[in-house]
């Protein structure tokens, strides 16, 4: 599996990831890289999705076991959700190789302020206010906020129709469940194969939290039984 950490394009590592990644690559018994790809704004886009792009076709050439991978799989959180739905929609233009499997994990979805989505007081970190700063986090011109490479659910039906089959898992209570619904729906349309899974009273990406929620651990034996 090739997984993104979330951060905001701006912050979020390997360190602060990495037992999540693990438990991850525990549970559903398979080799998990976990990419460094460059952070803005200091790298602005498409630096970082170009990194995640080049790091899923490397790990497809580069079993564990010495032989050809049958299976490959792309997940992400967060902003890394955003960048793992990217890279599975710049494959699919450049006729590349694609994930078997996608997970997106609290996903940013719609980079844009949009006035469906709503503000919500049980998520005290996403919201309207923050979206308004992606541009210039992200290092791009505001006009390209609705790019399909930036807010996916602006994906066309053709392209999101070449989608693997896609696990999707947010929180009832997080401003960004907007975006699960919303991309879920769209896959659902196009014909992919997706489980939207909602999960009340939890905060934004509650599986970094492996130690402390029991919900971190549920969610994650959720994701392993979807890869198996």
């Amino acid at each position: 599996m090739v997984y993104l950490h979330g951060g905001g394009w701006v912050a979020g590592s390997l360190y602060n990831h990495r037992p999540m990644a693990a438990a991850i690559a525990k549970a559903a018994r398979i080799p998990l890289l976990l990419v460094d790809y460059r952070l803005a704004p200091e790298n602005a886009y498409p630096a970082g999705l170009e990194d995640c792009i080049t790091a899923f076709l490397w790990a497809t050439d580069q079993s564990p076991t010495g032989q050809k991978l049958s299976q490959i799989f792309l997940g992400g959180d967060s902003c890394g959700g955003n960048l793992a739905a990217a890279t599975c929609l710049s494959l699919i233009e450049r006729g590349e190789r694609l994930p078997d499997k996608l997970v997106l994990l609290s996903p940013v979805l719609e980079a844009a302020c949009n006035p469906d989505r709503q503000d919500r007081d049980t998520d005290p970190v996403g919201g309207n206010a923050g979206m308004a700063g992606v541009p210039g986090l992200y290092g791009i011109d505001p006009e390209l906020l609705g790019d399909p490479h930036i807010s996916l659910v602006n994906a066309s039906a053709e392209d999101v129709a070449c989608f693997p089959p896609s696990l999707i898992q947010a929180s009832g209570a997080e401003f960004l469940h907007w975006d699960a619904r919303t991309f879920a729906a769209l896959l659902a349309t196009s014909g992919v194969r997706v489980t939207l899974s909602s999960w009340p009273g939890l905060p934004h990406v509650w599986h970094l939290f492996t130690d402390l929620l029991p919900e971190a651990r549920e969610a994650t034996d959720e994701i392993a039984a979807f890869l198996c």
